[in-house]
């Protein structure tokens, strides 16, 4: 092979490699440090017992809420002592949004949109480990970890 053919051979394929790199999928996403101990609150029961009558939650600890369907959730402190946070997980195990709860406050706290799951932790446990909403949540046994999209 000529030195000229050679350089235009190495041309085309430097003009074609770009076009070979594969974009980074939506759908790629990396692990974050913190990880949860979860209790699960399945039936109607938990449910409504939630937290309340407690006097602290363990750092490291909260509590999910497991719905049938998706659907608005709207949660309240009737009895609940310790201040929370609360994220609104999609049936696709997506945040969708998170807020604080007042202890003893019967205000109704209610998701953004239609959600599955619940997540309550100590208030400030999301902001103290950078959850958000759009992050990812993944519940094996009683633990949950949490997800990000790449590139978010």
């Amino acid at each position: 092979m000529s030195a000229k053919t050679l350089g235009a051979f190495i041309a085309a394929i430097s003009l074609a490699a770009p076009a070979c790199r594969r974009e980074k999928s939506p759908d790629q996403w990396m692990k974050l440090p913190p990880e949860l101990k979860v209790h699960l609150a399945t039936t109607p029961e938990q449910r409504e017992r939630g937290l309340k009558f407690r006097a602290s939650l363990p750092g490291d600890e909260g509590m999910y809420f497991i719905f049938e369907t998706d659907q608005p959730l709207s949660f309240y402190m009737r009895d609940t002592r310790i201040p929370l946070s609360i994220a609104f997980i999609t049936r696709t195990s997506i945040i969708e949004s998170i807020a604080d709860m007042t202890p003893l406050d019967e205000t109704p706290v209610s998701s953004a949109g239609a959600a599955q799951f619940a997540l309550e932790v100590n208030r400030g446990w999301f902001d103290d480990n950078g959850i958000r909403p759009g992050d990812k949540v993944l519940l094996r046994q009683d633990r949950i970890s949490f997800f990000r999209r790449v590139g978010q």
